[in-house]
């Protein structure tokens, strides 16, 4: 049991040794490496735009709802609500992607290894250099996002937001530029692609949850606020959704079948 205890101590203290040892060797030659400062100052020069992948996750407590609703449609209506925020994160890539070509090859005539600021005898030369472009690859080489996406997740609830099953897409800059350039073609305020408009109803009569709809019937004491009937209730949008109209509180009222009919035909 003692000599297993000893064991373990030595390897430890050796661990800890070689731990202090490299910690020593990445401080001497971020200080005095020639070649890790030359990057350095490559790296401050072309200071590349950071940014993360976006993912948007929607449940939905109505089956119907949830099978009509693809994730691109979903996709399309977050794009029309934040256009401006998503094209930032795309001038991101581009401006990325133009810079990356011209920073590496200035870290390509990089040739400065083994070459050092103040030099001490007590280091092995070899291993210095070894460590040093270890060191300049993995630890300062600078690696920047040349792509932006938006994930999207949409699954199937109940009203206690227990999960039946999910939907998940991925979609690159590129797609999402694509969707962008269909959201902006219109002729005054019609869209020139009908998928379009048609993904966009979609998802505004998606928000329309089971759970909202409880609520709404409560709110209007489960009666049509036209005739009072309190028989086949439905759900309507007071300003319609062709109109751009939203599926708001104040924008929602409880009709029964007859007078939403009635009101669709006016």
């Amino acid at each position: 049991m003692n000599v297993v205890f000893i064991v373990i101590l030595i390897v430890f203290i050796l661990g800890i040794f070689f731990y202090l040892g490299i910690s020593i060797y990445k401080t001497y030659l971020i200080k005095n490496s020639i070649a890790l400062n030359l990057l350095k100052e490559i790296n401050n020069k072309y200071n590349f735009f950071a940014f993360k992948d976006k993912t948007i996750s929607i449940s939905y407590d109505n089956e119907k709802y949830f099978e009509n609703i693809s994730c691109q449609d979903y996709l399309t209506y977050y794009l029309r609500e934040n256009e401006q925020e998503v094209e930032k994160f795309l001038k991101y890539v581009k401006s990325n992607i133009c810079k990356y070509d011209l920073y590496k090859k200035e870290v390509k005539n990089i040739e400065n290894f083994g070459l050092y600021r103040k030099n001490i005898k007590i280091f092995s030369k070899k291993f210095l250099i070894f460590f040093e472009k270890k060191l300049f690859i993995k630890s300062q080489l600078d690696t920047p996002k040349l792509s932006f996406n938006i994930k999207v997740n949409l699954s199937r609830t109940d009203l206690y937001g227990n999960e039946f099953e999910i939907k998940k897409n991925s979609f690159n800059n590129k797609q999402i530029t694509e969707l962008l350039k269909r959201l902006n073609s219109k002729t005054n305020s019609f869209y020139n692609d009908r998928e379009i408009w048609n993904s966009l109803c979609r998802v505004e009569r998606g928000k329309v949850t089971n759970k909202i709809r409880f609520q709404i019937f409560e709110r209007d004491n489960n009666c049509c606020r036209i005739c009072g009937s309190t028989q086949n209730l439905q759900i309507d949008h007071i300003k319609p959704i062709s109109k751009g109209g939203r599926s708001t509180y104040d924008n929602l009222q409880t009709l029964c079948e007859r007078c939403n009919k009635r009101k669709d035909n006016n």
